[in-house]
């Protein structure tokens, strides 16, 4: 009886979205390591459930729902490749020489089939607490690179790593720390099969050998330099398998999280007809003779809806005024001080990896707020008052806001910079303002850009003329509904920090606070929402 490497993935998980999702031993020995089970406390949306309660679900069951989409996606390229040669072959009609049999892999599917159900579910692994927010004062280049240089297993991929943060304009953003994690987990994982071996199934330890967290990284981090392309007979596949994870307009990740924040956010912004999304992926031939992603324009209406859905969620969800409230009394309160002057990085300190990974794993999103936010970042006893506040939920209150929308004719990288000047007059005046009247204001400005990464790592579109196929790799040319999608929505607000006793000393705020900002007012209100 011939082996199915598939009959491997007997574990299970429910979930409310994707039903049954199968795991492999690997996978569940992955999950069980603290680096990674610490997702289970660490939220997806950060203070989301702060205006819709039930969203207080975590990187956790993200991170695995990521995995099982990706997989999907593999097994639609296959077996829509079958179902195209079967039309052919009924009709009589040439098969597109462009097209690629991912069963040509054979023996080497099941290696990189796990690993790459292993990339999509670590690629959160380096997320801290709070999520994104963390970015900001994380660990800095310097220190980061320092705890590489000292560790045996880290410091072979230095320059890579080093190249990685010099692309994030020398931030060590969760992905770069996601990296160096996976290159940890993985070579603890063979250290484990080679010390005991009974930890896997026979079955299992083929693949526990063959496992490569080098290309694992390389299918979340292609342009990790110093690791070779995946490869097999003489064919790439760094492209592909990447793109499955995170690509331009769809990847796993995002099917996932606009399925995930909608459902438990109680909103129906993010919903789309996935069943139609797995029916039109297919594995391709590019230019360069690589194996990459495409989809074929008769899934183009599901994708529209798609790139909408993504749109409306941060338009309605994301940028809700209380969200973004509760973000930047974060920011406020983590933010160095004028009197302490530019502060190190809450990192900086970390000797090596493995005190990197204690405060990973102790440090849930509850931990952090309660008690490393108030003893190690927040400097001034006002910062201080402001996360006691965040924590119960005291609010900062908007006082104005104005939503910008940069359509397909503007110079979106000048407006960008005009907005951001901009905003930087009005912290300039609102800074000035807390000295003179002690009033508390902040602003906030916050984008989404609907062709976000479209540029850097963009699936093809597989477009039918004169039946055949050509590959677009520029969505605005998909067509002309497409075209005008690309678009950027920026939100600012100003917010008011609650130490008015009553409505009439708020309006009396208010209308101090737009006295100040008249001219910034007026140069806003020139963009069209």
């Amino acid at each position: 009886m011939q082996f199915d490497y598939r009959d491997n993935y007997y574990g299970s998980i429910l979930d409310p979205l994707h039903g049954d999702i199968k795991l492999s031993e690997i996978e569940k020995w992955c999950i069980s390591q603290p680096i990674f089970s610490r997702l289970r406390k660490i939220k997806q949306n950060t203070f989301l459930y702060y205006v819709f309660p039930s969203a207080n679900h975590t990187r956790f069951e993200h991170s695995i729902g990521v995995m099982h989409l990706a997989g999907k996606i593999f097994d639609s390229c296959k077996e829509n490749y079958a179902t195209g040669n079967k039309k052919q072959e009924k009709y009589s009609l040439q098969t597109n020489p462009n097209f690629f049999d991912l069963n040509t892999l054979q023996g080497q599917e099941q290696v990189y089939y796990q690993e790459l159900r292993l990339a999509a579910l670590l690629h959160d692994i380096g997320h801290g607490p709070m999520s994104h927010l963390f970015d900001e004062f994380s660990i800095s280049k310097e220190a980061f690179l320092k705890i590489v240089d000292g560790d045996k297993q880290l410091q072979k991929y230095k320059v890579g790593f080093e190249n990685l943060i010099d692309k994030n304009n020398g931030k060590v953003e969760h992905e770069v720390i996601s990296c160096a994690f996976i290159f940890y987990l993985i070579d603890k994982m063979k250290n484990v099969y080679i010390h005991t071996p009974q930890k896997f199934s026979n079955s299992s330890q083929y693949v526990v050998d063959s496992l490569s967290s080098e290309r694992i990284v390389k299918m979340i981090e292609p342009k990790f330099e110093g690791l070779e392309d995946i490869k097999h007979n003489d064919l790439v596949y760094t492209e592909f398998f990447s793109k499955i994870v995170t690509g331009f307009p769809i990847d796993a990740d995002r099917m996932d999280y606009l399925l995930r924040d909608s459902y438990f956010s109680g909103v129906t912004y993010g919903v789309y007809d996935i069943n139609r999304i797995f029916a039109s992926f297919l594995a391709y031939k590019n230019k360069k003779n690589e194996v990459d992603l495409c989809f074929k324009e008769s899934g183009l209406e599901s994708m529209l809806r798609f790139i909408q859905s993504r749109s409306h969620l941060y338009n309605q969800v994301y940028f809700h005024k209380t969200n973004r409230a509760a973000n930047t009394m974060l920011t406020y309160g983590t933010r160095p001080t004028c009197s302490c002057g530019t502060k190190s990085k809450l990192l900086d300190e970390c000797e090596n990896l493995e005190k990197l990974l204690e405060f990973y794993t102790i440090n849930s999103d509850e931990y952090f707020l309660n008690r490393t936010v108030k003893k190690q970042l927040a400097q001034s006893m006002t910062q201080k008052k402001v996360i006691e506040e965040l924590v119960n939920r005291k609010l900062f209150k908007r006082v104005y806001q104005k939503k910008i929308v940069l359509g397909v004719y503007s110079d979106k990288e000048l407006e960008t910079r005009k907005i951001k000047e901009i905003r930087q007059k009005i912290d300039n005046q609102l800074n000035s303002l807390f000295e003179l009247d002690n009033i508390c204001a902040v602003s906030d400005y916050y984008e989404n850009f609907t062709f976000k990464e479209a540029d850097s790592k963009s699936i093809t579109l597989a477009k039918k003329k004169n039946k055949k196929y050509e590959f677009i790799e520029d969505w605005k040319k998909a067509g002309k509904e497409f075209a005008i999608l690309d678009i950027t929505v920026g939100v600012l607000r100003i917010y008011l920090r609650r130490t008015f006793k009553d409505s009439d000393e708020f309006q009396t705020f208010e209308e101090r606070i737009r006295a100040v900002l008249r001219q910034e007012i007026e140069d806003l209100e020139k963009y069209e929402d």
